[in-house]
């Protein structure tokens, strides 16, 4: 498994049926099922609630789930926010995230190969 996500990383095997139009409405049809709060809701209450009414550090863990589910999508949004008025940064952000697609498939790749190797 570890091979082949590797090699669709980096682009030498491509999936058709990604881009066909049933396979998208699939998609949509499959998230949609989970949009509104219904998830958050339950995360919280069904895994923070607990946590907090057994733990000793109580009070603190629904205010570092809070922290914690906030911060990061800020610090996305700002960083998209802010180089979106150059066209050459975007088109550095892209390549760069280019290699870094390529990187992640040929370090797949090699853990696939390691472990086949391990295993056999």
């Amino acid at each position: 498994m570890f091979i082949l996500i590797g090699l669709f990383l980096i682009g030498w095997i491509r999936l058709p049926f990604l881009h066909t139009q049933s396979f998208e409405e699939k998609i949509k049809r499959f998230l949609e099922r989970f949009e509104g709060k219904t998830q958050t809701f339950w995360l919280y209450f069904g895994l923070t609630m607990p946590l907090m009414f057994t733990s000793s550090f109580g009070p603190i863990i629904p205010t570092v789930f809070a922290l914690g589910t906030a911060l990061p999508l800020l610090i996305v949004l700002l960083l998209l926010a802010v180089p979106s008025d150059s066209p050459s940064l975007m088109n550095k952000t892209r390549k760069w995230g280019t290699v870094t697609q390529k990187l992640a498939g040929i370090v797949f790749v090699l853990l696939g190969i390691s472990d086949f190797m391990a295993f056999w």
